[in-house]
């Protein structure tokens, strides 16, 4: 008669041998997995240690917090880019900067001016064929516009801007190859662009009661937010104001009036005027021409003249060697 140590060894390979196969079973199924995952998710969670990506996590780039910083204090804006980068020195008319020379073939530049409504609207390079519009928000929580594609051989982006009347751009025009090696960078570099409202900014706070007094006693009143540039060189701003007439009904009839401390140095009646400054020590006027089948309120054509300080005053001067140039709207 076999003894009790030989019944128990059986019993226990037979329980051994049958945990085996449901533990194989239970272990190879899909059941098993999804409760894995489930644990696993609870776990981490209770942990804190769950890691959800973002958006933002797709830009990030290396040492960003070594990167140098340009200011604009013309248009009051800022924007990062990377150590490695040797940027240019800012363009004449202080609107912006190339942020890379460090080759020939590669152009990444950033830059603003004023919004010039029915001249060149502020996404102009969304004409360009094949490109595409996505909207962005900036490391400061603000919107922007990215306009990317191709132009010629080379890719491209254009992120812009718009606040108040002033239009901010940083564009890059690239190969294909600095576009796969540097496309985060890039993005990284543009979205840090910074902006404030430049009647913010210190160095262009002017006191104005004294114009709007004057304006108002020459029974004028002002329709536009005045504009305060350095157009005479000397590295204090002027204000430019565009005025119109009492009870001028539409007021298409108006007049721009520049004030150098409290002397005006420039006055113009003009139909309808568009302001641009220029680089250096000049600006533009640019006017609609009316003509008999368009409405009031939508011109096509403009003429547009550059004034130029002499040192004393403003000389006038046509774009071109002739009569008014000609521009079509876009």
């Amino acid at each position: 008669m076999k003894n009790k140590d030989y019944y128990i060894r059986n019993i226990s390979t037979f329980i051994k041998r049958e945990l085996s196969s449901l533990k194989k079973l239970f272990f190879e199924s899909k059941r098993f997995k999804f409760v894995i995952l489930i644990a696993f998710l609870l776990i981490s969670i209770q942990l804190g240690k769950i890691y959800i990506p973002k958006i933002s996590d797709y830009y990030q780039v290396k040492n960003f917090d070594k990167w140098q910083t340009y200011e604009n204090k013309r248009y009051s804006f800022s924007v990062k880019y990377p150590s490695s980068w040797i940027a240019g020195r800012e363009s004449d008319n202080q609107d912006g900067t190339s942020l890379y020379t460090n080759k020939s073939d590669v152009e990444i530049k950033v830059y603003a001016s004023t919004v010039m409504y029915g001249i060149k609207p502020p996404y102009f390079n969304w004409d360009t064929p094949g490109s595409t519009m996505d909207d962005l928000t900036l490391v400061d929580g603000n919107p922007a516009t990215l306009i990317s594609g191709k132009m010629g051989d080379k890719y491209f982006i254009d992120m812009v801007i718009v606040r108040d009347k002033i239009e901010y751009h940083y564009f890059a025009k690239v190969s294909p190859t600095f576009y796969k090696e540097n496309k985060n960078t890039l993005l990284k570099s543009a979205k840090s662009i910074l902006t404030i409202d430049p009647s913010l900014n210190p160095e262009n706070s002017l006191d104005s009661s004294y114009y709007e007094n004057l304006i108002k006693k020459d029974l004028q009143v002002i329709i536009k937010k005045p504009d305060s540039v350095d157009l005479t060189g000397d590295g204090k701003p002027e204000m430019i104001y565009v005025t119109a007439g009492e009870g001028c009904g539409s007021c298409h009839g108006q007049t721009i009036r520049i004030f150098d401390d409290q002397k005006e140095i420039f006055s113009i009646p003009s139909d309808d005027p568009i302001f641009m400054e220029h680089s250096g020590s000049s600006f533009a006027v640019f006017q609609p021409i009316r003509k008999d089948n368009e409405p009031l309120c939508c011109p096509t054509t403009f003429s547009a003249k550059t004034y130029i300080w002499n040192g004393t005053s403003f000389d006038e001067q046509n774009i071109l060697n002739n009569s008014d140039s000609l521009y079509q709207k876009i």
